[in-house]
């Protein structure tokens, strides 16, 4: 004989169902905003960028040297810099190893900016530069990278008289009694970098020194894309000079913005790339999408002299 539920006794089920329901919901809309709340470790492709969220106005926050006081690029004032003959005062810039091709290029694109990173077959053979602001001691190549804008009429990231460039080429070389970048970071030496940049304008026609870079630009289109290249000569992209050229002591121009580095502007003569070619770098992508712009606004010189290597 079956047993016949009671109606009342199928409402009082259903209420218990629905509370049991309204309440797990409850308790995962609790969870999900208590972990909402909880700090996030960002990416390490989006703790610095160059976008509102990430950009430089927010690098003080978890960069705190970007707020010091000797912080890179600037603008030159060619008026105000004081000028040294290089040939009484010091040394003129002496390079050394210049002739010596590299095994390969790395072409990485790191998500904010592309570097170029040359292996050689000794020690011996890395390019090296000493004399004028770096006085004996001497520096090792240890790569380059480029910064450039949304357009042609800016990107470079120093300025002279406040005159912007469409593309700075910056070389990174360390102190040869480091290892590493890593090992010149951690002294917190004043000297212990130093960035020796190079500037482009527009031109009319491609520049075929650059091509071995350009046309392979789109091997390394998303964040963390590497592409070997083979051997070319350093000149190519930065041709040597020993004079006319403007130093200053400064930083990283970009996290964590280390004060340790020596820098040494060639303004003129400067070199050429098409627009053509320049857009090929926009096509690149970061975390946050295009990178259209990979360049940190001018600092303030809190008194610094820039000098002028005649």
């Amino acid at each position: 004989m079956s047993t016949i539920i009671p109606p009342h006794l199928y409402l009082w089920i259903f209420c218990e169902d629905c509370i049991l329901y309204i309440f797990s919901l409850v308790v995962l809309l609790l969870a999900a905003y208590y972990f909402s709340k909880l700090p996030r470790k960002p990416h390490p492709l989006r703790l610095y960028g160059y976008s509102y969220h990430n950009g430089p106005h927010e690098w003080p926050r978890h960069f705190p040297a970007s707020a010091g006081c000797k912080q890179s690029p600037i603008n030159v004032d060619s008026a105000r810099a004081v000028r040294l003959d290089s040939r009484a005062s010091c040394r003129p810039l002496l390079w050394r190893n210049r002739e010596c091709l590299p095994n390969a290029y790395t072409m990485l694109n790191d998500g904010r900016k592309v570097a170029l990173i040359g292996t050689w077959a000794a020690p011996n053979m890395v390019p090296e530069v000493t004399g004028g602001p770096l006085g004996s001691a001497v520096y090792r190549l240890v790569g380059m990278h480029f910064r450039w804008g949304a357009n042609d009429e800016w990107g470079g990231e120093h300025t002279l008289d406040n005159r912007s460039f469409p593309l700075e080429l910056q070389m990174l070389l360390i102190r040869q009694d480091f290892a590493t970048p890593k090992d010149a970071l951690a002294s917190k030496e004043g000297n212990s970098m130093t960035m020796v940049s190079y500037f482009f304008k527009i031109a009319a026609r491609d520049n075929p020194y650059l091509d071995a870079v350009v046309l392979n630009l789109g091997r390394i289109r998303r964040p963390g894309a590497k592409h070997c290249l083979p051997p070319f000569p350093l000149d190519w992209l930065a041709p040597p000079f020993s004079s006319r050229f403007f130093a200053y002591v400064g930083s990283l121009s970009e996290p964590p913005c280390a004060e340790v580095v020596i820098w040494i502007l060639r303004f003129t003569p400067q070199l050429h790339i098409s627009s053509r070619q320049l857009h090929q770098f926009r096509i690149l992508l970061s975390a946050d999408g295009p990178i259209t712009r990979n360049s940190r606004p001018v600092q303030l010189l809190w008194g610094r002299k820039v000098f002028l290597y005649k």
